[in-house]
Parts: C-alpha cells; structure tokens; sequence
C-alpha cells in the first residue's frame, strides 16, 4: 500500500474522531498544517518525512479540533537544535488557552517550556513546582563552560582554581571544561565573573 499524504493522513486520522463538522475539515488541516510549518509539503508521502517532519505533524495532529488538554511526549527528541527552537516556540504560542502535559529528559526544554515541572523518578511523583521553586529548593548550583585552545587547558585549569578554591571539574575535553560551583560557595564565581 502506497504511503499517504499528509493531507489524506489528517482527515482520516482526525476528522470523525474529533468532532470536526465535514465541511471544515480543509480549513482545520490548512491551519494545522500552517501552525507546523509543513502546508508546502502536503502533497508529499509521509514515509518520505524526515524525524523533524513527523514530529511536527504529529504535533498537528495533537491539536486538530483545538483540545483543552494536549500531551505531548517527548516532541523534539532527536530533532536539530534550529527546529527544536521551532518547536519549542510554536508549543509556547498554542499552550494559550488550553493545559500541556509534556514529557522530556531535557531540563532545558522544561524550563523554557513549562509553567510548573513534575520530576518523576522510577514511577513515583518527587516534586512539582516551578523551575525557579526546583533550582532554589533542589538544584546543585551552577555550571559554568569555557572554551579554551587545548594547549592552554591546565594554566587556565590552575588560574581559574586561584579565583574559585571550591570549583570542581565536572568535565574537561575537547578543549572545553565544565566546572560546577555549589550554591553555597556562589560568591567565588560572583569575584570570578568580575
């Protein structure tokens, strides 16, 4: 059986589960297929969809009938960092109005994304709270990145330790070090920073 297209692929999908009345199917799939960047694409099968693509129909299909409640698992996983920031803005635009349930290993996507964050560690509910709430209540303190040229590395290693005595290495490669520095000590990198 040949692939359908995307267009094809949301009517049947969507249409008679979402109570979408017959006659507004084409506006609600132009719509939907506008919000996703894909309208110029809706001829083409969806096998032929890079991981990208599918992600974002998927996240079209999520909200054809405009749901009060939409989850979302994972939806930039594996993406390139330009459309994940896609993504990541058009979930920020359609989360007007209605509750997302997002799922993601990412702490980044979660802080830029979420208005309240659950941590959820072997099946059982940890905390819930804001991402300010979490960092202040749960978080490690900060870390910091500098790149440096490799031949360089244990000077700026040695001098950086000079201005911040309680800094640990958290990793050092590829003529980067990622240093961490606990809440309690956040003056040495405030002196550091200056």
């Amino acid at each position: 059986m040949p692939s359908l297209n995307v267009k094809i692929f949301l009517i049947k999908i969507n249409s008679i589960k979402k109570g979408i009345p017959p006659n507004k199917i084409e506006i609600e799939i132009e719509k939907r297929l506008i919000e996703v960047n894909l309208n110029n694409i809706k001829k083409i099968p969806v096998n032929a969809f890079s991981g990208g693509m599918k992600r974002r129909l998927s996240m079209a299909i999520a909200f054809v009938g405009n749901p009060d409640i939409v989850f979302l698992d994972e939806p930039t996983t594996g993406m390139d960092p330009k459309n994940r920031r896609y993504v990541w803005e058009l979930i920020q635009k359609m989360k007007k109005g209605r509750s997302i349930v997002l799922t993601t290993h990412a702490m980044e996507e979660a802080d830029i994304l979420s208005d309240r964050i659950a941590v959820i560690s072997k099946g059982r509910l940890k905390c819930v709270g804001t991402s300010l709430y979490l960092k202040a209540n749960y978080g490690d303190g900060y870390r910091l990145s500098v790149v440096i040229e490799k031949r360089d590395l244990e000077g700026v290693l040695n001098e950086i330790k000079q201005m911040m005595p309680s800094v640990n290495t958290v990793d050092c490669s590829g003529g980067s070090i990622i240093l961490g520095i606990t809440n309690a000590n956040i003056d040495e990198l405030h002196h550091f920073l200056r």
